[in-house]
């Protein structure tokens, strides 16, 4: 059986709007429990809107007997924000989210914490002439994740369109950039029957903070691109995650 709920009133320069979706089924020897809304509040009387939304999903699969969580997606949300109105030509927005999931624990017989995420937004999108557009987005992310590395992200976006000579040449700029942290990979080599692999062993090299040493030293394998009798691939790589954390950035930019 499912229920859905729409409504929206505005008293006033406060408009108030809502949702809500229920859902319970059963399936053999499960039975599911499903709720989901949202409520947003603004005040749309001054030269620029305030607002506050508040968001669930709360979802649990569970045994008849209700003794044994199977499964569950269980999150509420509160966000607050403040934007410019729809007709200003220069058009903005501040976002600021506390968000917390929730997920069965080992013995799956009640739900527990699994993070809890704050994440900061803003936005500027302004029409620079008749015929330049200009949209920044810039996002900080703070997730403190259960038995996991606390995560710290920030992601940036500029995108310029423009049209020439009456919309006869359009040109479109895009450039992001965004920093994380993601596992640390480590690389093994095995040997393998020759032309089997990927990768030849270049010999004992010594560098500038290392002399030869008699062994083989990941950096001293090269992928075999184009082999020779000298360079038959006789090795081939595995890449192995581990639980170390190392900052990812990243920059992209497309025209």
């Amino acid at each position: 059986m499912q229920h859905w709920v729409d409504v929206a009133r505005q008293v006033g320069p406060v408009q108030v709007r809502g949702n809500l979706f229920l859902l319970n089924s059963e399936a053999g020897s499960r039975t599911s429990r499903w709720a989901r809304g949202e409520g947003t509040a603004r005040y749309v009387g001054g030269p620029v809107v305030p607002g506050y939304a508040y968001r669930f999903d709360k979802n649990r699969v569970a045994k008849s007997s209700g003794d044994s969580l199977t499964s569950a997606n269980y999150f509420d949300e509160h966000a607050l924000f403040l934007q410019s109105r729809d007709s200003a030509r220069t058009r903005f927005r501040l976002d600021y989210s506390y968000r917390r999931d929730q997920t069965p624990n080992p013995e799956q017989t009640r739900l527990q914490e699994r993070g809890r995420a704050q994440t900061w937004q803003g936005t500027l999108v302004s029409r620079l002439s008749a015929t330049q557009d200009l949209a920044i987005l810039a996002t900080y992310r703070d997730l403190a994740a259960r038995d996991s590395a606390r995560q710290r992200t920030v992601l940036g976006k500029l995108d310029w369109n423009a049209s020439f000579f009456q919309q006869l040449l359009r040109s479109e700029l895009s450039y992001a950039v965004a920093t994380g942290r993601e596992l640390k990979r480590d690389y093994t080599f095995l040997a393998v029957p020759n032309g089997q692999g990927t990768h030849y062993y270049g010999g004992d090299v010594a560098t500038s903070n290392r002399p030869t040493n008699n062994r083989q030293d990941k950096d001293e394998f090269f992928e075999a691109q184009t082999p020779t009798p000298s360079t038959a691939p006789t090795s081939r790589c595995f890449c192995l995650p581990t639980t170390t954390f190392q900052p990812s950035p990243t920059a992209l930019a497309t025209a």
